[in-house]
């Protein structure tokens, strides 16, 4: 973090603004986002593939990285509900490639603008859990595919405001 604030003539925490901290549902939602997180490097043009970039975490959900993990991969297998950690990697891998081979590099406002992804039930629990609920709306990211996931963001201000 300091490298990064002398370098970008930046203050604080690295996760302070533009950043942000999202609450994600466990299952498929958060394989997405590791997904989605991962491919950062190449969506900005960095490499071209994520095993290409070491300070993510495609390394070691592949089990190419044996040495200084930092993932919990019990714990994961447990969130995404899979049996193994060959079980995750091939899943993980399966999308990356398809997201490459696909093109699918765009960014995603759920994932950049969002407090919380998930189903529409998790959402709206998700809602319920700040003081202010009204400041933030739940929306569906895809009207016509139901299987998309909502996102919790929270309500453009009025240009008044």
């Amino acid at each position: 973090a300091k490298r990064l604030n002398e370098r970008k003539d930046h203050e604080g925490s690295v996760w302070e603004h533009p950043y942000q901290c999202t609450l994600v549902q466990s299952g498929q939602h958060l394989l997405n986002c590791i997904r989605y997180v991962n491919l950062n490097m190449v969506r900005a043009g960095e490499v071209e593939h994520p095993a290409e970039w070491r300070w993510c975490s495609h390394d070691e959900l592949v089990g190419t990285r044996r040495r200084y993990r930092i993932l919990d991969l019990e714990r994961l297998c447990e969130s995404l509900d899979i049996d193994n950690a060959s079980q995750v990697a091939s899943l993980y891998v399966d999308g990356i490639e398809k997201q490459l081979e696909g093109n699918g590099l765009e960014r995603e406002p759920h994932w950049t603008q969002a407090v919380a992804v998930g189903d529409e039930d998790f959402i709206r629990k998700a809602g319920g859990l700040y003081t202010d609920p009204h400041r933030f709306a739940a929306t569906a990211t895809d009207s016509t595919d139901h299987s998309s996931p909502w996102m919790l963001r929270e309500d453009d201000a009025p240009y008044e405001a």
